[in-house]
């Protein structure tokens, strides 16, 4: 398990998946010199989760960490996790996450101005931290308009 988790974090941290994509469970199966079933079936039963969800959660993680801890745009921030088309990793990110990673990072910075720990991600809240911006009077770029 220690092993695994070393080899994906490696892989994740480097260039390897701009240049070849995302890990696949077959690609850390040859790695660790198991079969990819042996792995799978090895984590589902120490975590709960099998091979795949595993690589998708340590993904999901990087990603979360890349989308509030550094200025790259999403689609950069897509490239450098493997995938080939932004709104892939979008539609990716929204399934893992519950939340586009523009609704995540406007999320974040919301709370991050209130001084809040960030809690749930949600459309209405996104919609509320806009709507109290605006009535504020404090101006605020959305989508390159500015809004007074």
């Amino acid at each position: 398990m220690a092993r695994f988790e070393e080899l994906i974090d490696s892989y994740l941290v480097s260039s390897a998946p701009a240049e070849n994509g995302s890990p696949t469970v077959q690609y850390c199966a040859d790695k660790l010199c198991i079969s990819a079933t042996y792995l799978s079936d090895l984590l589902r039963k120490e975590t709960g989760m099998s091979a795949l969800q595993h690589i998708h959660h340590k993904m999901a993680n990087v990603a979360k960490n890349q989308i509030i801890g550094s200025s790259m745009s999403i689609s950069e921030i897509s490239y450098s996790l493997g995938f080939r088309y932004p709104q892939h990793f979008s539609r990716w990110f929204k399934r893992m996450t519950g939340s586009t990673p523009n609704q995540y990072r406007t999320q974040l910075n919301w709370h991050r101005i209130r001084g809040e720990e960030p809690t749930d991600l949600t459309t209405r809240n996104i919609f509320l931290f806009l709507f109290h911006l605006a009535k504020s009077g404090v101006p605020f770029t959305l989508l390159k308009t500015a809004y007074y």
